[in-house]
């Protein structure tokens, strides 16, 4: 069983690196441009990781780094290129909000 408190950590630190980290002109080209999709992935994956490695409620002893920063930024940038191509179809035909 996962404890709360690294359930509730992670779901707080993705709100952090994922949403108020990211650059409002990167979410906006990310749909359109690879260098703002991988300027936001590369930041999101930074501060992601970073903060994984030190934060108390994710014990992630005998974890190897290289393969967990590896995963995450081609997850993160693979999800992205889809649901912000996706999200920006839904914006421009007035799907929002």
């Amino acid at each position: 069983m996962i404890p709360i408190g690294v359930i509730v950590s992670f779901i707080i630190l993705h709100w952090f690196a994922d949403y108020l980290m990211q650059d409002g002109d990167w979410a906006v080209k990310k749909s359109k441009e690879w260098p703002a999709l991988l300027k936001h992935t590369t930041t999101y994956t930074a501060i992601f990781c970073l903060v994984t490695l030190i934060n108390p409620f994710t014990p992630m002893i005998g974890t190897d780094w290289g393969a967990f920063t590896v995963i995450t930024f081609v997850l993160h940038t693979a999800t992205d290129y889809f649901t912000s191509k996706h999200s920006s179809k839904q914006y421009q035909k007035g799907n929002f909000g």
